[in-house]
């Protein structure tokens, strides 16, 4: 409990300090200092009777859990999918974008490649039943690696990473938006 509080204080912090307030939540936009294309936040968290971030130019999405798909254990087989497709109606029904979250599939070694084509069967099933959500995977793609990046372009830690996420980049083929861990 300390660390979700903790992680809710944080979030709080840097709402009030690093994002700007605006009083009409449709005004809101954060700009990319670098490309001044603008910079999408969201909050995919399940914290209870949380304040609301949109002021702070953080969104809400709805996430889509493993058991939202399988309804109790999953396994490695692809979910039901009338499932998923009952998935994709609530989240059109509810104006938000859509976070699929599936961890349990191997996305590095063997069987990257029966992911990858897991992961996209999925979303294509999704997309298919509603077309115009926008929706994306959680945390599979890129392949998170905190220090392929700070090893420098021309490190062999960098170059596996890259082309692992070569191996991983097909499952994006038909999804609007990633959604990386925070």
């Amino acid at each position: 409990m300390k660390i979700r509080c903790r992680y809710l204080t944080l979030l709080c912090l840097v709402s009030m300090f690093a994002l700007p307030s605006v009083t009409n939540a449709a005004d809101c936009t954060l700009i990319d200092r670098e490309t001044n294309k603008p910079f999408l936040v969201f909050d995919g968290t399940l914290f209870k009777n949380k304040p609301d971030f949109s002021k702070y130019c953080v969104n809400r999405v709805q996430m889509l859990y493993t058991s939202k798909f399988y309804g109790g254990k999953h396994n490695d087989q692809l979910p039901p999918e009338d499932r998923v497709r009952s998935a994709a109606r609530s989240v059109a029904n509810s104006g938000l974008r859509g976070v699929l979250d599936i961890e349990h599939w191997p996305t590095k070694g063997d069987g990257v490649e029966d992911s990858v084509a897991k992961y996209r069967q999925v979303m294509e099933w999704f997309r298919d039943e509603a077309p115009n959500v926008d929706a994306g995977w959680y945390s599979m793609a890129p392949y998170r690696h905190y220090w392929a990046p700070q090893d420098g372009t021309g490190s062999n830690t960098y170059k596996n990473w890259q082309a692992l996420n070569d191996r991983l980049a097909p499952m994006l083929a038909n999804v609007v938006s990633v959604y990386p861990s925070l």
